[in-house]
């Protein structure tokens, strides 16, 4: 049994199609989960075990990851770390804003950030955090100063050079 012709239905009763069909409906299904998952509020988790829960079931998906940290205000970060954050998430998460959120979703990268800067001991973390993610965060940070300028209350060590873009992001140390 070969199957049924192109565009006739098969013994199960689909249609069968062509490869290139096949792709075009496999975009626009793709585009359509997307556009639900920016719509889509996603569950705001209330302490930190949900988070790290609610964080593994998405933090395989860039595009849900993306959408479950900017559905965070940036206020109620520090009430899931009340203490620290655990070195692969805030590792995972800052991967996710260096690969998914620049340079499109500036906005939300900032929202971001901005949450995990009033985590409590995030210095601590920064310190502890391994070169590439270090690298990661001042690609991050170099960005968004190069885009939104340099803050106005301090200037801040990890800044990016005032002459050129990142191109397509300037990965700088943090210390």
């Amino acid at each position: 049994g070969g199957g049924a012709p192109i565009g006739e239905p098969s013994s199960k009763g689909h249609v069968v199609i062509g490869l290139e069909d096949a792709k075009s409906i496999a975009e626009e299904a793709k585009k359509a989960v997307l556009a639900k998952l920016d719509t889509e509020p996603m569950q705001l988790p209330s302490n930190s075990i949900e988070f790290e829960r609610l964080w593994k079931r998405v933090k395989g998906s860039k595009d849900k990851a993306r959408v479950f940290l900017a559905s965070i205000p940036a206020e109620k970060l520090p009430t899931y770390f009340k203490s620290d954050i655990d070195d692969e998430v805030l590792s995972a998460i800052v991967e996710c804003l260096d690969a998914v959120f620049l340079p499109d979703r500036l906005p939300e990268a900032v929202q971001v950030l901005s949450g995990m800067l009033s985590l409590p001991r995030f210095s601590i973390a920064i310190k502890l955090m391994s070169r590439k993610d270090k690298e990661a965060l001042g690609a991050v940070i170099a960005h968004m100063i190069y885009v939104l300028g340099e803050p106005p209350q301090q200037q801040n060590s990890c800044s990016a050079p005032d002459a050129s873009p990142p191109a397509p992001l300037v990965r700088q140390k943090l210390p």
